[in-house]
């Protein structure tokens, strides 16, 4: 049994229940909610905070709520899903700072204070150049947020802090360095559902054309092409070496600029990164295994997956808790069909 507890915007109780739920977890790429019972009623808002303590442990926002012959099913949705809402797409040189200032600026410092949420938000990644491309005027930021992890490892980890002092929602904005190695073919896994990407045919090589417009004629020269590689180890660069083969690339053009090179490095490390994660790698192992140490592993972690004799590149991006086990979901993939669409509406 667990002991489910919602909190409003000031963390105060609204009432807690004993539940018996079965599974819970968090996806870093679809930030799906999970339903969870309740006998009677919850008092419960959308919005508001929810704890849930006992044999599982998670920490969420109530999505929705819809009443039950019995009571009520409340859908809750992982932390991160507080910044689901969109911001303008502004320049920038470093997501892990981007998505700093847009929770800032929308939910923690903004001149409507009626808008701001209970939220003390730090970045801990060093200063590097990460962008991620786009078109568009504006973002969805749990998109941005699910992108930072897979092209660049960023992760967005939050917490609520429910002492007497502070009574926050602490995020914290990192870059993730773990690694490890699995096997997949150990006896210590309870059970395994491997999804592998087919590598022939991944995209691990952009041409990037460097391009110049004449407004009076019309007409598009090209200054300059430049190719991108994927390399073995993971990385993205125009350097020759070390590379993901057979080649099967792609074609993109940038319009001239002053920081043409970096522009066309993010757009090369933004199509090409997530391909050597291009697998859905769903492990099952009991809480308390001494050889993975499942209930350690953060999201984000890279991982060498040794299945079949032949290692597999890919990150940790789900993480779903039972009573005596704990699933663990890696890749940028999603077989569900249900999952499959979200990641197209937040791809769109």
């Amino acid at each position: 049994m667990c002991k489910i507890e919602f909190f409003d915007d000031s963390f105060n109780l609204l009432s807690a229940h004993m539940v018996n739920v079965q599974s819970i977890g968090t996806d870093y790429l679809t930030f799906e909610p999970s339903q969870i019972s309740i006998h009677g009623e919850s008092k419960a808002q959308r919005g508001c905070f929810c704890r849930l303590s006992g044999t599982i442990s998670f920490e969420g926002i109530v999505s929705d709520i819809q009443p039950t012959a019995a009571g009520e099913t409340v859908s809750v949705r992982p932390l991160q899903a507080l910044f689901d809402f969109d911001v303008f797409s502004t320049a920038y040189d470093d997501v892990a700072n981007f998505i700093f200032l847009s929770i800032s600026e929308n939910v923690v410092n903004n001149a409507d204070a009626l808008q701001n949420r209970p939220v003390q938000v730090t970045n801990s990644a060093p200063a590097a150049l990460r962008q991620i491309e786009s078109t568009e005027t504006k973002v969805n930021l749990l998109t941005v947020i699910s992108n930072a992890l897979k092209i660049f490892g960023i992760a967005v980890d939050c917490k609520l802090d429910l002492s007497r002092n502070c009574k926050k929602l602490v995020v914290d904005i990192r870059q993730r360095t773990e690694t490890k190695t699995i096997e997949a073919d150990k006896p210590n896994i309870i059970s395994k559902n491997i999804t592998l990407g087919n590598s022939y045919g991944s995209v691990n090589k952009i041409i990037i054309r460097r391009t110049q417009k004449d407004n009076e004629k019309g007409t598009v020269s090209v200054i300059d092409t430049v190719p991108f590689y994927l390399h073995t180890d993971g990385s993205v660069s125009a350097e020759d070496t070390n590379r993901v083969v057979p080649v099967f690339w792609e074609l993109e053009d940038i319009s001239d600029c002053d920081d043409w090179q970096s522009k066309a490095l993010t757009k090369a490390t933004e199509k090409l990164t997530p391909q050597q994660f291009d697998n859905e790698i769903v492990l099952t192992y009991r809480k308390g295994d001494r050889v993975v140490r499942p209930m350690q592993l953060r999201l984000g972690t890279q991982v060498t997956v040794f299945y079949g004799k032949k290692p597999y590149s890919s990150i940790l991006t789900a993480v779903s808790v039972q009573k005596d086990t704990v699933t663990l979901t890696f890749g940028c993939v999603r077989v569900a069909l249900t999952k499959k669409l979200i990641l197209e509406r937040r791809n769109k």
